[in-house]
């Protein structure tokens, strides 16, 4: 599992595309183009998947 920093995430530069960075365990963080950062974590609950 990978723990992401405040700091490095902040540092996080825009592409011309979105990309994820993912811990792992769910946990997503993405970028967009226009410099939107957001977390998604996705999760199992009752054998079905959750975002």
């Amino acid at each position: 599992m990978k723990l992401y920093e405040i700091q490095q995430v902040k540092n996080e530069k825009t592409k011309p595309s979105e990309y994820v960075l993912s811990d792992g365990n769910g946990l997503q963080l993405r970028v967009m183009p226009n410099g939107t950062k957001s977390w998604h974590w996705s999760y199992k609950s009752q054998s079905t998947l959750c975002k």
